[in-house]
């Protein structure tokens, strides 16, 4: 065996301080294990599943927690330190842990002797528990965990340790609640409740072959998934009153797995026959209900208990998972979101397993098994690459053409979005890219990915790095030039990539003949570098083709070159001369600064020198707006005031980002300005000199590095247009009374996604809090883009383990293009808030003069499409506005402060109303 006799890893994990960390604050910090010992195995964990018994430790449900505790008792990974005395388990073997950590293991003891640790007076729970040397018990929502090797229990190869994991408390559970009690020869077995354990105790049955599989369930939300995992029969007790009497005497074992005590346990027990058993297993906080005698004593009903299973129980029920295949409905969820999914716990959303993954330390970002040493697939490899860019979350729609990278995404631990469509799809993957910096988009050939052709091309001209992913026919098929499914039946498969050589960056089709780990690489490279959407088309016999995995072990390199530093002082030399000889200078912050992350070079920018500031519509985001140098939004005719007048009265302009068409100019209204520093992405401008090759960040840095403050008075401005402040007569909520108030309602860091159209006109008179993110597609303007970006920001957020808030503001015509994304949003457990501006129509062609009924739209009644597509978990809240007092109200509304559940709020506004900037840009044609 192959010893280890050194710690190199630091215990980290997510610590719980008091009750209140159930509510997802619980804090990723250093903790120390017991003292290890020879007989001990220090295990690397991959893979952790929440437990029910997580929520009731955190909260003190059951009223002996020692805080601080770490939980998680469903534990997987690989052992990297053995002690001298063990001699079964090796270096590197993949192993489980449930929960139980310690017993006496002493021959004299009974239990322990007789192969029922679980019952020894001596047992260490793995959490919550206390070693016979004092030290504490710290569970699975960690890097590491230190055991004795007894309770290492190796995981046989046929399971995924994401199956694995949840098996070894809930899986044992329900395993001995069924084998101990004859399950496989019952005529009939029972389960209540089908949530983590009951969905195992459905499994296990239907493996040992019993005939009879009844359900119990409140509702029959869950019958689909219960049927699909081997029960016969489904009863819900809310919608059949009778349902005690027609099921009565059919079962010889009923398992309960309900972890609550208002349950009506006279009726459970009279579905057994004579001589049944009645096993509880859930653990709830209280007592059971009482139950008469003489209901158990006329049919000599048994009542008894399941304690999870000893260390060769375990083994045996894994063994027989390996050998029957059975496979748990689990959903994988990064260790790094572990408070949000104690929320998703809270509110009923596990389908049936939350499996977090260990994504804190680098090298099990992707988990792991299944792959040879030194080799992966196609799709793993392409997977752990956008992994390690940060992309957790993949957007699309599966088809037969790409279900081998569909199966990849599952088994690698990568969250799969699971839109309603292509086109919105596309869309929220480019939201999704504006908030983390790239994203991935997965379609079907032909008709998958020409569906999602528009909202890709949106992002080419918003510059935004999303990388679409296109399962193609086979290689074989495409050399035949066989008439395939999603062509034109006409022997040509690459009319796709004709049309993507039109909108990508980088383009390419993977053949046999590919240096496929290098070409990936390019397309993830160019396009985030860029900015522009890259397209990778994997062909079905590729993407499970094996190549060597070493290039993973090198980042990409997404920094761009250095710039030539003779060619940068030279651009920043020219700049600081043309500022020497301005007395007004302004600067100007535009989208490509956003774009091309400069940021925090923008904000150095403005601490050193402290001029003032402005932004353009699509640069909202780019400046904190509350600094005071901030003096508004500059748009041509439709500028705030304090803007225009610095902005047209001013000696020299320095724009960063700057992109001039027509939105952003309010119709090209925009002066044109005698004198300008113009620093783009890849060059600088200087009065007619050119330096090209030189990235934007740096210039910005090495201009912050040697400027001086100016020592210009800037003056105080709001960067609001004064008048729209004023009270104007009458209750009605208008479009120049409901945005500036919008800026009371905005909070710092919260994401803001307008709509094509008037929302994104009307933000123009809304101030942003520091911090923020706002969200439009002001060039390419295609309807029906919000809805879907909203998704996609939001589940960035979420990945990147931020509490940041979504906050959605869409017309009633364009949520008419895009409402299925709403059923997205839920399923996922997204809580962002969305304001549902009605006019009846659509707003904006409206304002450009021309009206008729084609611009009506259908009423849709708003509350009832809701909560239809409510499934599962909080229901979703749904508020109405129509006056001025309402809308306030709710803006006032806490929940809307910090939402647990997706919020809408429905703001009607009168059908000729407009916003200003929308007025403004109307008018200059």
């Amino acid at each position: 065996m192959g010893h280890h006799g050194e710690q190199d890893h630091a215990f980290e994990g997510w610590v719980a301080h008091n009750p209140d960390s159930v509510h997802g604050n619980m804090e990723w910090q250093k903790y120390s294990p017991k003292p290890f010992q020879e007989t001990d195995v220090d295990i690397e964990i991959s893979h952790s599943a929440v437990c029910g018994s997580d929520i009731h430790t955190l909260r003190n449900g059951w009223g002996n927690t020692k805080y601080p505790c770490c939980v998680g008792h469903e534990i997987c990974g690989t052992i990297v330190r053995v002690g001298k005395e063990v001699q079964h388990l090796r270096l590197g073997q993949r192993v489980g842990v449930g929960p139980q950590s310690g017993a006496c293991e002493m021959t004299s003891c009974e239990y322990c002797s007789a192969d029922e640790h679980q019952h020894c007076p001596s047992i260490v729970t793995t959490y919550n528990g206390t070693f016979p040397d004092g030290s504490a018990s710290h569970g699975g929502f960690s890097n590491y965990i230190r055991v004795p090797a007894t309770f290492a229990i190796p995981i046989p190869d046929g399971i995924e340790s994401s199956h694995a994991a949840p098996m070894l408390c809930a899986g044992i559970t329900a395993w001995n609640a069924l084998v101990r009690n004859g399950a496989a020869k019952a005529r009939g077995v029972g389960i209540v409740g089908f949530g983590g354990v009951g969905m195992f105790a459905v499994l296990w049955a239907h493996a040992l072959g019993c005939k009879k599989i009844v359900v119990v369930s409140r509702t029959r939300s869950k019958e689909s998934d219960a049927l699909a995992a081997g029960a016969t029969d489904f009863i819900a007790t809310e919608e059949d009153s009778e349902w005690h009497t027609k099921y009565a005497s059919q079962l010889d074992l009923l398992v309960s797995t309900a972890p609550d005590t208002k349950v009506p346990l006279s009726h459970y027990l009279k579905l057994l026959r004579v001589h049944g058993d009645y096993v509880q297993v859930g653990l709830p906080d209280q007592a059971l209900p009482m139950v008469h005698a003489l209901e158990l004593s006329v049919r000599n009903i048994r009542l008894s208990g399941t304690f999870f299973g000893s260390p060769s129980q375990i083994a045996e029920m894994l063994q027989f998972a390996a050998d029957n295949r059975v496979k748990p409905l689990v959903e994988l969820k990064p260790l790094s979101q572990a408070n949000e999914i104690l929320k998703c716990m809270e509110n009923g959303l596990a389908r049936y397993r939350y499996v977090l993954f260990n994504d804190k330390l680098p090298r099990l970002a992707i988990r792991s098994i299944g792959f040879r040493r030194g080799k992966v697939s196609v799709a793993q490899y392409l997977l752990t690459r956008l992994h390690q860019l940060g992309i957790k979350t993949i957007h699309g729609v599966p088809g037969d053409y790409n279900l081998p990278l569909m199966h990849s995404i599952a088994d690698m631990g990568l969250v799969w979005a699971g839109n309603c469509n292509e086109l919105n799809a596309g869309f929220a993957a480019d939201g999704y890219a504006r908030i983390q910096g790239a994203s991935a988009l997965v379609t079907t050939f032909g008709v998958g990915e020409l569906s999602a052709i528009n909202a890709v091309a949106g992002s080419r001209a918003e510059r935004v790095p999303v990388i679409h992913i296109v399962g193609t026919p086979s290689l074989k098929l495409q050399n035949q030039r066989m008439l395939a499914h999603h062509t034109f039946a006409n022997g040509d498969f690459h009319v796709g990539r004709r049309i993507a050589d039109e909108i990508y960056g980088p383009v390419v089709n993977l053949t046999e003949a590919s240096n496929i780990a290098s070409e990936i690489d390019y397309v993830l490279q160019r396009s985030i570098t860029e900015r522009v959407p890259g397209y990778l088309a994997i062909p079905l016999d590729i993407s499970q083709r094996m190549i060597n995995d070493t290039p993973l072990q090198v980042p990409l390199q997404l920094s761009g070159l250095e710039n030539d530093e003779e060619t940068e002082n030279a651009a920043v030399g020219a700049t600081l001369a043309a500022m020497a000889t301005s007395k007004t200078i302004v600067i100007l912050v535009d989208i490509l600064a956003v774009r091309f992350a400069a940021i925090e070079e923008v904000a150095e920018l403005m601490e050193v020198c402290l001029l003032p500031v402005v932004v353009t519509p699509m640069g909202r985001g780019a400046v904190n707006e509350r600094h005071r140098c901030f003096q508004g939004l500059y748009a041509g005719s439709a500028s705030s005031l304090a803007a225009k007048d610095l902005v047209e009265g001013s000696d020299l302009v320095l724009r960063i980002g700057y992109l001039g068409n027509d939105f952003n100019t309010c119709g090209y209204t925009s002066k044109a300005l005698s004198r300008v520093v113009d620093i783009n992405p890849t060059s600088v401008a200087v009065e007619g000199s050119f330096y090209s090759g030189l990235h934007l960040r740096g210039v910005l840095k090495r201009l912050s590095r040697r400027m001086t403050p100016s020592g210009v008075s800037v003056p105080s401005s709001g960067g609001l247009r004064p008048q729209l402040l004023s009270a104007l007569p009458g209750g009605d909520i208008t479009n120049d009374w409901f945005w500036p108030k919008v800026s009371e309602f905005l909070q710092p860091n919260d994401i803001i996604v307008t709509e094509t159209g008037s929302s994104n006109f009307g933000l123009w008179d809304a101030k942003l809090p520091a911090g923020a993110t706002a969200i439009m597609q002001a060039v390419w303007g295609s309807i029906g883009f919000a809805l879907s970006a909203c998704q996609g920001a939001a589940q960035a957020a979420r990945d990147a383990g931020s509490s940041r808030r979504a906050v959605l503001f869409l017309g009633d015509g364009a949520f008419q293009w895009a409402v299925q994304e709403l059923s997205t949003i839920m399923r996922l457990g997204l809580t962002p808030v969305i304001f549902l501006l009605c006019n009846n129509g659509y707003g904006t062609e409206r304002s450009f003069g021309v009206d008729g009924d084609f611009n009506t739209i259908a009423r849709w009644k708003h509350r009832d499409i809701i909560g239809a597509f409510h499934e599962r978990g909080k229901a979703p809240v749904f508020r109405q506005a129509f006056n001025r007092s309402q809308i306030q109200g709710i803006f006032r509304d806490p929940e809307l402060q910090a939402p647990s559940t997706l919020q809408v709020v429905e703001v009607h506004l009168p059908a000729a109303d407009a916003a200003r900037g929308l007025r403004t840009i109307a008018q200059a044609g």
